[in-house]
C-alpha cells in the first residue's frame, strides 16, 4: 500500500531503459501450467484460476520456511529439528549472515528439501487472506529474478487471488516494475495473464487503466500500456525458446517443438479485438473508465488504438459523454 502511493521515481526515459535494452532476446516459453485442450483451444479472453486450498501443514511449514530464507538471508537456518546439517553447515561458515545472502535459488531449494524431506514443496499455496500466492507477491514488489524462479519451477501463472486478479494484475497496481523498469521483462515470463480476467470480467487493461487513477500512479500506468502495447507487436519477431519444466504431453507442431498458442495467435489485431473495448461487469470499457478519470494521454492512446467512444456502461454512460472522441 505504501508503494502504490509514492510517485514514480526518475523520468520515463531512464525508467524504460532496462526494457528498452533487451528487444532481440529470445523468449522462453514454459508451458507447464496450460493444459493441451488450453494450448490446443482459440485463444479466448478467460477466468483467471481460483487458488488452491491446501490443508497441509507441512506444505504451509516448508514453503514458509523457503520463503523466509530466500526473502530474508539474515535468518540462520532451517527448522533445527528437521535439519541438524543445516546448524552444522553455518557453525563452518564464519561470517554465516554474508554466506546465506549469495545463497542461490537452487542451492535453497535442495535446502528446504533436506529439511522436509518427506513433504513436496508447493509454490501456488497463497500465502495471505486475499489469495495471494508468493507469484503475485514478488511480481507486486518487482523481484524479477525471484518471479523467473518461480515459474521455471512450477509456480502456476493462471492462478487468481479471492478477486481473480493475476500476478500481472498486482504487477500494474503498483509502480514499483515502473521504478525498476522490469514490466516489459515479466511479460516475458507472465504473458500467460494477459488473456485473463478477473471475478469483475476486468481485463490487465482495465487494472492499468484504474492504476492510472491513483494518486502518483498516472506515469506508471501510461508505461505499462505502452510497454504492454509495444511488448505485443515486438514479440511477433523474437526468437521463441522452449523451458526446462515442459511435459511430453505438450501438443507438438510439424517440427516437434511444443506449441505455444497464445504466443502463436496474441498480437496487436487480437488484442484489439478481443480486449480494448471488452466490458466489465458494470458495462466498462477501458475507455469509458479512463474518460471519467480524466486521464488525457490515456485517453487519447486508446482512442488511437480504436477504442470505441460509443460504448455505454450499464448506467448508460458512454466515453464520448466526458469529451472521449471529440475535437
Amino acid at each position: 500500500n505504501d508503494d502504490i502511493n509514492k510517485g514514480p521515481s526518475g523520468d520515463n526515459e531512464n525508467n524504460g531503459t532496462d526494457d528498452n535494452d533487451r528487444t532481440a532476446g529470445p523468449i522462453i516459453t514454459f508451458t507447464h501450467d496450460l493444459t493441451s485442450d488450453f494450448l490446443s483451444s482459440p485463444l479466448k479472453i478467460m477466468k483467471a484460476l481460483p487458488s488452491p486450498v491446501v490443508n497441509d501443514n507441512e506444505q504451509k511449514m516448508k514453503l514458509e520456511a523457503f520463503l523466509q530464507r530466500l526473502l530474508f538471508p539474515e535468518i540462520q537456518e532451517m527448522p533445527t529439528s528437521l535439519n541438524n546439517d543445516s546448524s552444522n553447515r553455518n557453525s563452518e561458515g564464519g561470517s554465516s549472515n554474508q554466506q546465506q545472502q549469495h545463497v542461490s535459488f537452487d542451492s535453497l531449494l535442495q535446502e528446504v528439501n533436506d529439511a522436509f524431506p518427506n513433504t513436496q514443496l508447493n509454490l501456488n499455496i497463497p500465502v495471505d487472506e486475499h489469495g495471494n500466492t508468493p507469484l503475485h507477491w514478488l511480481t507486486s514488489i518487482a523481484n524479477l529474478e525471484l518471479v523467473k524462479h518461480l515459474v521455471k519451477h512450477g509456480s502456476n501463472r493462471l492462478y487468481g487471488d479471492n478477486m481473480g486478479e493475476s500476478c500481472l494484475v498486482k504487477a500494474v497496481k503498483s509502480v514499483n516494475n515502473y521504478d525498476s523498469g522490469t514490466f516489459e521483462a515479466l511479460l516475458d515470463y507472465l504473458y500467460p495473464c494477459l488473456i485473463l480476467e478477473d471475478s469483475m470480467n476486468r481485463t490487465i487493461l482495465h487494472h492499468i487503466i484504474i492504476t492510472s487513477g491513483m494518486t502518483g500512479c498516472s506515469a506508471a500506468a501510461k508505461y505499462y500500456l505502452d510497454i504492454l502495447m509495444g511488448w505485443i507487436v515486438k514479440k511477433q519477431n523474437r526468437p521463441i525458446q522452449s523451458g526446462t519444466n515442459e511435459k511430453e504431453s505438450k501438443p507438438n507442431d510439424k517440427n516437434g517443438e511444443r506449441k505455444d498458442s497464445i504466443l502463436e495467435n496474441l498480437d496487436l489485431k487480437w488484442i484489439i479485438a478481443n480486449m480494448l473495448n471488452a466490458q466489465d461487469s458494470n458495462g466498462d470499457t477501458c475507455l469509458n473508465i479512463a474518460a471519467r478519470l480524466g486521464n488525457i494521454s490515456i485517453v487519447d492512446a486508446l482512442l488511437d488504438y480504436g477504442a470505441d467512444p460509443f460504448i455505454a456502461n450499464k448506467s448508460g454512460l458512454r466515453p464520448v459523454d466526458f469529451g472521449a472522441g471529440l475535437e
